[in-house]
């Protein structure tokens, strides 16, 4: 510690301290950050004479801990800040060689004492410099004091939420000898053009950390699977690093992700530490990958780790390749890392000081990337060519003039020509078979960086096919059959099958053909009730046009004896529409977009037009499985209705969340509702909620409401289960003037779990109607999915 007599006598008017025991109007002196802020004292510095605060150790909370205010930040802001500092060549700086010992605090988040993503700090200027510091939120951690355990703290929250320490608008940002600590949405002072870390230490969850940034000889405690949500600009840089992997072990995927969605990091020199409470067995090694679903253009590379990183495919190893230098250099002194090189950037930022012990020869600056302008291009036969652009990229963003490439081409299927003219790659591409081809274009520079891009080239467009035996319809074991031969000529039958119901003049559709070709059958249920039922069929192949539709009448008048289990609708939504479809009618389903009375406080946020449809058919990842029906934007519903109503009723809902920890949703107060008995065109009555809430993280809250007109109560107690996760069934039953729901998951869930893995609600209330289906509030997540639920089935009587 440095002494404070000797630190008194080098205060000035740049040279500022923060010590909570000085005695009041000692020159220089402020004894909170409050005091700090609000004095004027803070001024631009420049890069010869910054601006300095030293911090005495302390605990300096940036708010009252204990106040019970909720933080709403400035109208317009895009998050909520705590505090602002406006200030170039600014350099706070902790008067211990121990960070732990000085401490910003603050202990909120989001729905726990503020509305929106909580963020502690934000700065504006050149030349930010942090040393000997811990910037920490304890809104989800406990805050432990070495030098006096009276100022220890618990947690403010058990739940893990929106809790970030602070960001930077400028460029040159230094970090040093700091530690970070929150958890979800970490946030650890990120946005500079150019941020060096440097023997820092991170605790977090997911999306937290810098994703345009070089960490030098750092340590991490990741609590998550996927602590950056998306590298920016060329990425991210982990040199001589050591990562403590603290959560659970994935038990369908790798043990530790580096991103949750896409873009570039560079792991050089670093080690893997598996502190994890679960274990698959001591046979199974640690797996790491980048993420968990790479597109064709990632890629990341790795060098001198002790674990390997996948998949190889999306991976360049350095080894003996030119590029490292960029990386790592040997001097006099050994190995180091090549930090100047990384963010010298234009004018020359050497924040190491390395130019003066580097050797010259390895001081070139020397590209870390290779990007293709896209990463996917397909040669359709209206453009058979297509043109991709290369750059070479220095890490700080600047482009490396006329590099040297090389390419190469994989093909399947297809025949491939590539024409190269500089940086401009035109590919040429032609197909004559039955099947899409699908090849990979591989450049590479001579330093040994990678890039890469998927090339479909569809088959050339035949015309359309001839039947082979005429379409007919059989009525066989209480379902429609419908019949029918193509000339395929070694191509798949995709033509499009569509059942249809006409009945007092109005047509609607039943069900449907995704990718064409299935969907020959129809089992009517009381739907069909005295309709007329019709099928259309287009033929196609997936590589000729359209043929002319033919339609058959399959029945005139479907008689109600030939309904099999006339009061029951059951769907697994393979052939379901997903038209808006808002008519409430018995015997229909209504699909459409919703927004509850209450319209949750960042409702529709980011949403600016409606989409086409309120859901759709398709495939997700995290926690979905396979393919279901989803929401397509954040507040929809859908219901059956019943052609009588309901006295009892009797459902269940299959389904999969994709989040993987059990909260459900993107946001505490998101919701879905299970409705039962329920009258669909009044908005009345019974449902089981299962609610996103502030009180656990890794749990969801479920109870039941009854809803007015549209305006929903509960009408029990919240009870919490970590069973809303893959493999999610939900039943619901009205019978005896009771509502009875059983939660539960086929997953097995890890011991640790605090939560139970199912839950049963019963509680007294009637039904008020025939209707039957689901609400939903959540939003849908930046990709579209991440945040929602994939329904696999639907059932009720």
């Amino acid at each position: 510690m440095t002494d404070k007599s000797a630190m008194m006598e080098k205060l000035d008017a740049r040279h500022l301290l923060l010590d909570s025991s000085a005695a009041p109007g000692t020159a220089w002196c402020f004894r909170s950050l409050q005091e700090l802020f609000a004095s004027g004292a803070l001024q631009d510095g420049t890069p010869e004479a910054p601006m300095t605060v030293y911090l005495a150790p302390d605990v300096y909370w940036l708010h009252d801990p204990e106040d019970g205010e909720t933080f709403r930040g400035t109208e317009g802001e895009f998050l909520p800040y705590q505090q602002k500092i406006k200030c170039s060549y600014l350099s706070l700086i902790g008067l211990s060689e121990h960070p732990e010992n000085v401490v910003i605090a603050a202990n909120k988040g989001q729905s726990h004492g503020c509305i929106g993503n909580y963020t502690m700090l934000h700065f504006e200027g050149d030349g930010l410099y942090l040393e000997n510091l811990t910037i920490g939120n304890y809104c989800n951690v406990d805050l432990e004091y070495p030098l006096d355990p009276s100022k220890n703290r618990p947690k403010r929250c058990k739940a893990v939420t929106q809790a970030q320490l602070g960001d930077v608008v400028g460029d040159r940002f230094h970090a040093k000898n700091c530690r970070f600590v929150s958890r979800l949405n970490l946030y650890p002072i990120c946005g500079a053009k150019r941020s060096l870390y440097e023997n820092c230490h991170f605790e977090s969850t997911d999306d937290a950390l810098n994703g345009n940034a070089v960490y030098l000889h750092c340590d991490f405690d990741f609590y998550g699977g996927c602590p950056i949500f998306a590298t920016d600009a060329t990425g991210s840089a982990f040199l001589d690093c050591l990562f403590r992997i603290c959560g659970h072990r994935d038990r369908s995927g790798a043990d530790q992700y580096f991103m949750k969605g896409q873009g570039c990091v560079y792991v050089i020199g670093c080690r893997f530490e598996d502190l994890r409470k679960e274990s698959m067995g001591t046979s199974r090694a640690l797996q790491v990958q980048w993420t968990r679903y790479p597109q064709p253009e990632t890629m990341c590379y790795a060098y001198g780790n002790d674990t390997p990183i996948g998949p190889a495919e999306h991976t360049v190893d350095l080894t003996g390749k030119k590029g490292l230098r960029a990386f790592l250099v040997e001097a006099k002194s050994g190995a180091q890392y090549n930090v100047r090189n990384l963010l010298r950037g234009t004018d020359d930022w050497d924040p190491l000081g390395q130019r003066e012990y580097l050797p010259e020869a390895e001081t070139e600056h020397l590209p870390v990337q290779l990007v293709l302008s896209r990463g996917s291009v397909e040669l359709t036969e209206e453009h058979r060519s297509q043109t991709l652009s290369a750059q070479v990229k220095y890490f700080s963003g600047e482009t490396q003039e006329h590099p040297e490439l090389a390419c190469e081409i994989t093909e399947d299927g297809s025949r491939i020509r590539l024409q190269r003219q500089g940086q401009e790659l035109t590919l040429y591409g032609e197909n004559n078979g039955a099947r899409t081809g699908k090849n990979r274009l591989l450049v590479h520079t001579e330093t040994g960086l990678a890039a890469m891009a998927e090339i479909i080239v569809p088959p050339t467009t035949r015309p359309a096919p001839k039947w082979q035996q005429d379409p007919c319809v059989t009525w066989q074991k209480g379902m429609f059959i419908l019949h029918y031969e193509l000339e395929l000529e070694g191509a798949q039958d995709a033509s499009l099958i569509c059942w249809e119901l006409e009945q007092d003049g109005e047509r609607r559709t039943v069900s449907v053909s995704r990718t064409g070709g299935e969907n020959r059958a129809y089992h009517p249920g009381n739907e069909a009730s005295g309709a007329a039922v019709y099928v259309r069929v287009t033929p196609r192949t997936n590589c000729s046009t359209y043929g002319e539709t033919i339609e058959l009448c399959a029945c005139s008048k479907l008689e109600p004896e030939k309904i099999e289990e006339a009061r029951r609708v059951q769907t697994d939504f393979k052939d379901f529409p997903t038209e808006l479809q808002p008519v409430i009618r018995p015997g229909w389903w209504t699909r459409d977009f919703y927004t509850p009375w209450e319209a949750l406080a960042e409702w529709r946020k980011w949403e600016q037009t409606l989409p086409e449809t309120p859901w759709s058919y398709r495939t997700a990842g995290n926690g979905c499985v396979g393919a279901g029906l989803m929401p397509t934007i954040q507040g929809v519903k859908l219901f059956y209705t019943f052609a009588e109503e309901a006295r009892e009723m009797r459902a269940e809902v299959y389904l999969d969340p994709a989040k993987t920890s059990g909260q459900g949703f993107g946001s505490a107060g998101q919701y879905m509702d299970v409705c039962v008995g329920f009258d669909a065109r009044t908005m009345t009555g019974p449902a089981l909620r299962i609610l996103r809430s502030p009180e656990a993280s890794n749990a969801v809250a479920v109870f039941p409401v009854y809803y007015e007109d549209g305006i929903a109560a509960p009408i029990g107690e919240r009870c919490y289960t970590a069973g809303f996760v893959t493999g999610c069934h939900i039943e619901a039953e009205i019978r005896d003037g009771r509502l009875r729901a059983h939660l539960w998951t086929e997953k097995e869930l890890p011991a640790s779990v605090e939560y139970p893995s199912e839950i049963t609600v019963d509680t007294r209330t009637a039904a008020a109607g025939g209707s039957v289906g689901v609400l939903h509030t959540g939003t849908c997540g930046a990709g579209g999915w991440q945040n929602t639920v994939m329904l696999h089935g639907l059932r009720a009587e």
